[in-house]
């Protein structure tokens, strides 16, 4: 079991350690995908104008990047992976989900499904193998009962970005603050 590092201050609840679920949470998506019919992978979602292959797609898509970049080191030196000067971050995530989108529109559902299960079983992997309390790749704050900020590893973390204090925050009183604040701890 991991232990919170001493020079730490100590959340008024302890962290709830969910790195081991990621595996039985990815098999349950994987069996519901499975299950669908040729037809099914292309109904509508809630989510604007992607359909239940580009979610899919786009949960892939996470999990390979958060494998390139925390398990293997890799940043791309493509500029366009990164945030342009005239585009916000909102603009930024929506133009990396849609180029990705479209790219893998070319899958079929049964390679997409094929690419989705090996990641998520070495995301699993990974995931398990890390220290929740180690420093984060991509910090996440979480407001302590004195209204100080502490990072951790928080995950599936799928756009890939994390701040070390939230602009809401920073606008925010600490009781709300302290309303929003979440205990889960996923590498």
């Amino acid at each position: 079991m991991h232990e919170p590092p001493s020079d730490q201050p100590t959340p008024t609840m302890p962290p709830i350690l969910v790195a081991d679920l990621f595996r039985e949470i990815s098999q349950h998506l994987i069996t519901l995908l499975r299950s669908l019919t040729a037809d099914e992978w292309h109904l509508p979602t809630s989510s604007s104008q992607r359909n239940i292959k580009d979610i899919a797609s786009h949960l892939l898509d996470g999990s390979l990047r958060r494998l390139s970049m925390q398990r293997d080191g890799y940043f791309s030196p493509d500029d366009s992976s990164r945030m342009r000067s005239d585009e916000t971050l909102l603009d930024f995530l929506n133009r990396l989900n849609s180029d990705w989108e479209k790219a893998t529109r070319r899958l079929s559902p049964s390679v997409l499904l094929g690419l989705i299960e090996w990641a998520d079983e070495q995301l699993a992997d990974l995931f398990e193998s890390l220290d929740p309390f180690a420093p984060a790749i991509f910090p996440v704050a979480w407001p302590t009962a004195d209204c100080g900020y502490q990072s951790r590893q928080v995950g599936p973390l799928r756009a890939g970005l994390g701040r070390d204090q939230p602009p809401s925050a920073q606008r925010s009183s600490c009781t709300s603050r302290r309303r929003t604040s979440r205990r889960a701890v996923f590498p």
